[in-house]
């Protein structure tokens, strides 16, 4: 037996075993079905399922946290946000202070980036390139449409710069972006809103849930990995979320940001 349905444009298909009566299709359904596309892949949705007149009506839609999860996802960003910030002033005050010294001012860098919904928002980094820096690139290198575009050995970080990316400390003023409500403590990283409009089909996906400061990828190869695979990582967590995973995301990131695998 197979049920066919429609999940966002892509046809997805489930095969089911020989046999398999209506009361049972409605349990599996209820359940949580992984549904196989045309091209291979495979999904995990939310849905309901309903007997009427013998037929089984299915009603599929992308995995979505229900509303005591995003509760408590939310309640944690912000009392965990909330410590974070304090406990590391220090460090943050110290950085701007080497920034301002070193560079100039602005010590903040400012970019639009996309989260849940594909709302965009304003996304906070310690500065780390110099002012003007795109002049300084030139031919492949230009093209920032490219999904998680990153450029190794880029010309225009600077020397106090490349030691904050390398230890992830630029990303401390995200914490506020966290406790405003625009990013989550753990999710897909959030891109910048171009390469989300040049490549809509590829990162609506990850736009189910908020971004993140951390994310599955991030602890499972950082820049060492595809876009593709940085993708398929990214639906694995929406699909897949759970305090647990966050958890386990968030005991990772230590050792990820110290052996600075795939950092740069």
């Amino acid at each position: 037996m197979k049920l066919v349905s429609r999940l966002r444009d892509l046809q997805v298909v489930q095969t089911l075993e020989a046999g398999s009566g209506d009361d049972e299709v409605v349990q599996k359904f209820e359940a949580g079905l992984r549904l196989e596309t045309d091209n291979g892949s495979s999904a995990i949705v939310q849905g309901r399922a309903r007997l009427l007149g013998g037929l089984v009506l299915l009603r599929v839609s992308p995995p979505k946290l229900i509303w005591l999860q995003s509760v408590i996802k939310r309640g944690l960003d912000v009392v965990l946000a909330s410590v974070l910030l304090i406990a590391t002033l220090p460090i943050s005050i110290t950085i701007a202070a080497m920034i301002a010294i070193s560079c100039g001012l602005p010590v903040l860098f400012k970019q639009k980036r996309v989260t849940k919904g594909g709302r965009p928002f304003t996304m906070l980094k310690f500065r780390t390139m110099r002012m003007n820096a795109n002049r300084l690139l030139s031919g492949a290198h230009a093209d920032q449409t490219v999904p998680f575009f990153k450029v190794e050995g880029d010309p225009r970080i600077t020397r106090i710069g490349a030691f904050l990316r390398k230890c992830s400390l630029d990303e401390l003023p995200q914490l506020l972006n966290v406790f405003r409500g625009d990013m989550s403590l753990v999710g897909p990283r959030p891109l910048p809103v171009e390469q989300v409009e040049a490549n809509r089909e590829l990162l609506m996906a990850r736009h189910e849930v908020r971004a993140g400061i951390t994310g599955w990828w991030q602890v499972n190869g950082r820049n060492n990995i595809t876009p593709d695979q940085a993708v398929a990582l990214d639906r694995f967590y929406v699909e897949n979320w759970s305090l647990a995973l966050d958890l386990r995301i968030l005991l990772k990131t230590p050792r990820a940001v110290l052996t600075r695998r795939g950092a740069y």
